[in-house]
């Protein structure tokens, strides 16, 4: 069953990527921009589109970060922000109609079978490159569509396998806690919050992408407290997943 599941994880993003707009020119079944967010991000929850359109839905994967001052029960785990390879998902959930009910269940899937996928492994030949990560000059596979990180600046989200090439430094607007439903991650550690995120006026973005959200979370929340056998101060990396739906002013992506 592990493995059925396993292959079929990868037969997903293997068609994600035979499909993908950057390397063929299938048309989509079903415009993105007819996707609706999850009814739980409606009305109280995050704000909606507005005078933006979806241009593109896009799989996470991989840790929120943790820093401890020490390793006692009074010390509290502090957010230092996420590391994440991003693989398009537009070519699956355009692909026909009934292709959203896949919208939940991605992210725990891949959580669950990540050491399936392959990662990036370095920087990304883009303009945002000199932002992201380190080991320059290491190609991405082309499964990854591009990298999610911070810096100084706060969350980046380096898109560098679109066309054009677009980039989001972003700053959070606004949050909710992630639904009941959400899966709780590796070792039941819980779901990270939902977000809707913003261009954060920097003047570092480019490309059509101006707000993002973060839905569909899985796993990635800090351990309640900071209590291990040893001493001094640590990091803690908690796996995750999360949809992040990239949106803009209307016209192409």
């Amino acid at each position: 069953m592990i493995f059925n599941t396993a292959t079929t994880l990868i037969l997903l993003f293997s068609s994600a990527i035979n499909a993908s707009p950057v390397l063929s020119r299938r048309a989509a079944t079903v415009p993105l921009s007819s996707i609706p967010l999850p009814k739980e991000a409606g009305p109280g929850g995050l704000p909606p589109l507005g005078d933006n359109e979806l241009k593109h839905i896009i799989l996470g994967l991989g840790t929120q970060n943790y820093t401890c001052a020490d390793s006692t029960a009074n010390s509290i785990p502090a957010s230092v922000g996420a590391v994440a390879d991003l693989y398009l998902l537009d070519p699956i959930l355009t692909s026909s109609a009934q292709a959203k009910i896949l919208i939940p269940l991605i992210p725990p899937m891949a959580l669950q079978f990540s050491k399936f996928l392959p990662k990036k492994g370095g920087k990304p030949p883009s303009p945002m490159a000199k932002l992201s990560l380190p080991n320059n000059g290491i190609a991405a596979p082309k499964l990854v569509y591009g990298s999610h990180f911070f810096n100084s600046n706060g969350p980046m989200f380096d898109l560098f396998k679109s066309v054009p090439i677009e980039g989001l430094s972003a700053k959070k607007d606004k949050g909710m806690t992630a639904p009941a439903r959400s899966c709780k991650g590796t070792k039941s550690e819980g779901a990270v919050d939902w977000l809707y995120l913003i261009d954060n006026g920097l003047g570092v973005s480019y490309g059509g992408v101006s707000v993002v959200y973060r839905l569909e979370t899985a796993g990635g929340k800090a351990p309640a407290n900071c209590k291990r056998n040893g001493s001094g101060a640590y990091t803690i990396e908690v796996p995750y997943a999360a949809e992040y739906w990239f949106a803009g002013p209307v016209g192409p992506a």
